[in-house]
């Protein structure tokens, strides 16, 4: 079945501009090469390249229409009444090169709709949009003219396609549906339901470190949705019915795309990871794995068996969740650039308590994959085995945590498992470990909840600033949890309501998440030296401090980063066995850090993610240690890793000269 690109219409008082059709695969963002590029071509807010293209005539073509009024529905419903009623205009070219209008769908309301933000501007937002069918002919931009000049029209966006992040090996949807195909005919890691066989605990689990909440009795009970290619109903090592409810953005055009049918795997496989049965001496756990009657799933069918859909078809997929009482809602997949509409839907959603978690995307670069990179849902890094970053990992300041996404081993259609790596394995990790916080402090908001999640996250190299690479750190339940003990506003800050803000205000996302809302210096750190200003609750820069006098050697690093700053990290060891670390750069940019040195050996390593040094492939970047202007180590071009020595020693380091009287 072949599924329609789509082009998305706001409706507010004031018309604006066409961006074009597109169709856009993939989302896996742009390649280090074409990031610039990208965003300079962008069509509206942070750049991924819109791919725009004429429409053929009669290529059919949706179109997600805003309405901030009834005065709205009712003049796109004039013109598709008009369009009808011309001569030769009702779904066919009548050889003048006429345009049909259909309505696909009907409105679907939001319920914040005063103000949407993009890039910190406020604007005019829509109440809500409805779904047409444009059948294209000769005078298709006199037909989107006409759409603009309505009373109401906001904007006119791309509707990209939307699919599951391809498998790391480099397949196309189609082919993982293949592959998921022979698993299932040979068997592959197949446990019938008949045969018992030991229960696994995928090592996610307890990198996570969630088994410790297993035995704590929730306070609420929690839905949590997954938005993919469907649910292997029926699986023994799945929730069943009634524990599950489902919707299809495609089950009306086609019966084979219901919610319960997962033709593709990569659904059900994420579902597992979250909701995998425990203590039932087959295949694997889950992060919850014992829904008992605290939890309940969801499933959106925002994909189809194919592993692809649309932009419009995610969004009813959402929606479904919401309307069914879901708190959280895990999307593994990612297509096209920023678009406003879907942007207003998450922040819409944000204002009324639900947590969207999404994966960051695969493409290996520092491109922004949406929906993960819109401000009011948490995009996810993966992470493997030993917690280094995966290799295809995508990395930019709107990651905002890390989890398992290599070699992830979780459930399959009829009884089946198998181990697939992707930040699509990553996201549903976080999302279980969300649901689970929520279902034990309900009396804490989502904000708040998100941030306890990001200031309690860590991995052994990078736990005291923001990392594009990994965000705040890899999600640590147990830590989460204790933290959140000391009380909501200890754990995550001030609520959106005590600070006279929507959620969505204080929900900016990535880097930038804690900025808003602290009460004590701690919820600052790791941005760079801000401390709380606890009058304004804003982390602000500190003062900063006088210069303590050096007992020992003063020794100075001058490193200039290359093009990827956020890929360089390093640690000085020291004689006494205490580290000094640095990383988090930014690109092409030089800094210093003096020490006051003891006597001894000292180790610098220096290490970058991307395996090619900081010279010379993507910039010119060196490091150097000096004492006194003597250079002690340098370098720059290596690979991952490069370690180095030198030792201090007070009777052989250069001194400055006395100072003499006048």
């Amino acid at each position: 079945m072949k599924f329609l690109s789509s082009t998305i219409i706001f409706l507010s008082a004031q018309p604006t501009m066409v961006f074009g059709s597109s169709s856009i695969h993939g989302g896996g963002g742009v390649s280090k090469e074409q990031q610039h590029e990208s965003e300079e071509k962008a069509t509206f807010g942070r750049g991924v390249k819109p791919n725009s293209r004429e429409l053929k005539q009669n290529e059919s073509q949706s179109f997600l229409v805003g309405i901030s009024s009834e005065t709205g529905v009712s003049s796109v419903e004039s013109l598709i009444q008009d369009k009808s009623d011309a001569p030769g205009k009702r779904g066919q070219n009548n050889g003048k090169g006429g345009t049909s209008i259909n309505l696909k769908h009907g409105l679907h309301s939001f319920t914040h709709s005063q103000t949407t933000k993009v890039n910190g501007i406020s604007s005019p937002a829509a109440i809500g949009y409805i779904v047409l069918e444009i059948q294209s002919g000769d005078n298709l931009k006199d037909t989107i003219e006409e759409l603009k000049a309505l009373n109401g029209v906001l904007t006119v966006e791309v509707d990209a396609d939307q699919e599951v992040f391809r498998n790391v090996r480099g397949t196309s949807p189609q082919e993982q549906v293949h592959d998921t195909m022979e698993i299932l005919k040979k068997g592959g890691e197949h446990l019938q339901q008949r045969r018992s066989l030991a229960e696994e605990t995928p090592y996610g689990i307890g990198m996570v470190n969630v088994t410790g909440l297993w035995n704590i009795a929730p306070q609420q009970h929690v839905k949590i949705c997954v938005v993919d290619t469907g649910y292997g109903l029926g699986h023994v090592d799945l929730p069943n019915l009634p524990k599950v409810t489902g919707y299809s953005a495609y089950a009306e055009q086609d019966a084979s795309q219901k919610w319960d049918v997962d033709g593709h795997g990569h659904g059900s496989h994420c579902a597992g990871t979250i909701g995998a049965i425990g203590s039932n001496n087959a295949g694997v756990v889950g992060v919850i794995p014992d829904f008992g009657d605290n939890f309940s799933f969801h499933i959106g069918k925002g994909l189809t068996n194919s592993g692809s859909g649309s932009t419009s078809g995610v969004m009813l997929a959402v929606q479904s969740c919401v309307d069914a009482g879901a708190k959280v809602i895990s999307m593994s997949l990612g297509g096209g650039g920023y678009n406003s509409v879907s942007a207003q839907q998450y922040q819409d959603h944000y204002d009324n308590g639900v947590f969207i978690i999404a994966a960051a995307g695969n493409g290996g670069n520092s491109g922004l994959s949406y929906p993960a990179s819109y401000v009011n849902v948490m995009s996810v890094a993966a992470v493997d085995s030993n917690k280094n970053k995966a290799s295809f990992s995508q990395y930019n300041d709107q990651v905002e945590i890390a989890a398992p996404g290599v070699n992830v081993k979780s459930t399959l259609p009829g009884d089946n498992y198998a181990s697939w790596s992707g930040t699509s394995m990553a996201c549903p990790h976080v999302a279980g470990v969300a649901a689970l916080l929520m279902s034990h402090f309900p009396n804490c908001e989502v904000n708040q909840i998100r941030n306890a999640m990001i200031i309690s996250a860590g991995v052994d190299q990078y736990t005291n600033w923001y990392d594009n690479d990994y965000g705040w750190g890899i999600v640590n339940a147990g830590a989460a949890y204790d933290l959140l003990l000391t009380g909501c506003e200890e754990a995550g800050g001030k609520s959106p309501s005590d600070m006279n803000l929507l959620p969505h205000e204080m929900g900016v996302g990535g880097k930038d998440q804690k900025t808003l809302g602290c009460i004590n210096d701690g919820q600052c750190q790791g941005m760079g030296g801000f401390i709380c200003d606890t009058g304004n609750n804003i982390c602000v820069s500190g003062p900063t401090p006088a210069p303590t006098p050096c007992v020992g050697t003063s020794v100075d690093l001058v490193l200039l980063t290359d093009n990827y700053g956020s890929e360089t990290a390093w640690t000085l060891t020291m004689p006494n066995d205490a580290d000094a670390v640095g990383g988090g750069y930014d690109s092409n940019s030089e800094s210093t850090e003096t020490f006051c040195l003891d006597d001894g050996l000292h180790t610098f390593t220096i290490t970058d993610t991307y395996g090619d040094g900081i010279c010379c492939d993507y910039g010119q970047g060196s490091y150097n240690f000096t004492a006194g202007g003597v250079e002690l180590i340098s370098g720059g071009a290596f690979t991952d890793v490069e370690t180095k020595t030198f030792t201090i020693s007070s009777a052989t380091s250069p001194t400055s000269p006395p100072v003499l009287p006048p």
